[in-house]
């Protein structure tokens, strides 16, 4: 018979195998529908793919089987902890953080109109930020590092909303949330901020119902609710994405597609004499830019096994961002070479890229590590599961960008990870405060 402690930490293990493997199926449905053909081979890179997620899914059992053996006494109802955190507050850092970055670019608005409004991210690029005064780049600043609590605020408004706790007050703060980070991905044109918010969307409503000891069908319904109104959002958002780009550029889905297939030997598949898709996706279609975008990874892991040449690190070259940014490392003049095209190379692309495959295989094993690190101290209770959603949340995010990008290395991931953090620190001290109290 399943131990008490087996119990409460299969379903959160499982839910980490099922994330692989949903992860695993959605790019290759997409990889299977898309009217691509890549002149890289692409059977190599699945079978890395395969490969690294299996090692994934393995190393994640057997940190469940190793964890189970601890006799160690675990919160049941996790969900607790989560259910007194307030999402008023988390709001009202949300907004203001929005408002700080909608100052800081309030200048590009006056040249770039609202249907193009996908120009202001080259705009922002192009733009020397080092002519700013400080206190405008402070406020930049403080727009990304604000508007990311939206990302906490979401997963546990989409917990407290399953578990059916006050109930339409939480929902009014669902929907600020997904206002504040709709308009913030918007002014920063990021699909992949609108993508991690959908994940805590889903992580909220996951967390709630796998930390039940039977799956209630009341809460999968409520649950699911403000996963669909999150998932609409998220495919407007993306429409009106690529609308903007593809009107603003004056061409067709197709011939915009393949302006961003250059220099990948990737190529469109059934192009009619008029240049179009059969059967066409429609002109300012966002299902062919789409399918482009979950593929790219791929493409690009595919060209990295085709050659032996190598380039500048891709793995860990977030590092030497984060610290370039804030100051304590100056931009180093070394090896900026690129063998593979635009976008990312997928986990497993960049772990091959620097280290071959016994890289590949030991960044399988350490994001497994994480999970299985975090469910242990998420059902650990009290201010011990913020600091484990926090690793729960930094694994999750890391699975479901793998076939994409190096999570850690996309602009949300390490504000999404602070504003957890903080989050964290903020129950750990209001714990010890209220402690001291009753003491």
């Amino acid at each position: 018979m399943m131990g008490v402690v087996t119990r409460r930490l299969f379903p959160l293990i499982m839910l980490g195998i099922l994330l692989v493997l949903a992860v695993t199926a959605l790019h290759a449905l997409a990889w299977w529908l898309a009217p691509f053909h890549s002149a890289h081979p692409e059977a190599p890179a699945w079978y890395g793919i395969l490969l690294f997620q299996g090692t994934l899914i393995g190393s994640i059992w057997l940190g469940f089987l190793l964890v189970s053996k601890r006799q160690q006494p675990y919160a049941f109802d996790y969900a607790e902890t989560f259910r007194k955190m307030p999402c008023h507050w988390i709001l009202a850092i949300s907004v203001s953080g929005l408002v700080f970055h909608l100052i800081a670019k309030a200048s590009l608005f006056e040249s770039i109109s609202l249907s193009c409004f996908t120009q202001l991210r080259s705009a922002w690029m192009a733009h020397d930020r080092s002519t700013d005064p400080t206190w405008l780049r402070m406020f930049s600043m403080l727009g990304y590092v604000g508007a990311h609590f939206t990302m906490p605020g979401l997963l546990i408004c989409a917990l407290k909303i399953t578990l059916g706790r006050q109930y339409w007050k939480t929902w009014l703060s669902f929907i600020g949330l997904t206002m504040v980070i709709t308009i913030f991905a918007g002014v920063i044109v990021s699909r992949t901020i609108m993508v991690t918010a959908l994940t805590m969307v889903c992580f909220g409503v996951l967390l709630a119902l796998f930390g039940k000891a039977k799956l209630d069908a009341r809460r999968l319904r409520t649950g699911m609710l403000s996963v669909v109104f999150f998932m609409a959002v998220v495919a407007i958002f993306n429409h009106q994405i690529f609308k903007s780009k593809i009107a603003c550029s004056a061409t067709t889905t197709e011939q915009y597609v393949m302006a961003n297939l250059a220099d990948t030997g990737v190529t469109i598949s059934g192009i009619r004499e008029d240049g179009r898709v059969a059967p066409s996706f429609g002109l300012h279609s966002s299902i062919l830019p789409t399918l482009h975008y979950l593929n790219h990874g791929i493409w690009n892991y595919a060209m990295i096994l085709d050659t032996r040449q190598r380039g500048a690190p891709v793995l860990l070259a977030f590092m030497s961002a984060y610290l370039s940014r804030l100051g304590l490392m100056s931009n180093p003049e070394g090896n900026t070479t690129r063998i593979y095209s635009q976008g990312g190379a997928t986990l497993p692309g960049a772990s091959y890229h620097d280290f071959g495959y016994p890289g590949l295989l030991v960044v399988a094993v350490f994001t497994a590590a994480m999970w299985v690190a975090g469910v242990y101290l998420l059902l650990r209770g009290g201010a011990s599961s913020l600091f484990g959603l926090t690793l729960v949340v930094g694994a999750g995010l890391t699975i479901v960008l793998s076939l994409l990008f190096v999570a850690p290395a996309t602009i949300s991931y390490p504000f999404t990870i602070f504003a957890f953090f903080v989050c964290a620190i903020h129950e750990w001290l209001s714990s010890r405060i209220r402690k001291a109290r009753s003491g």
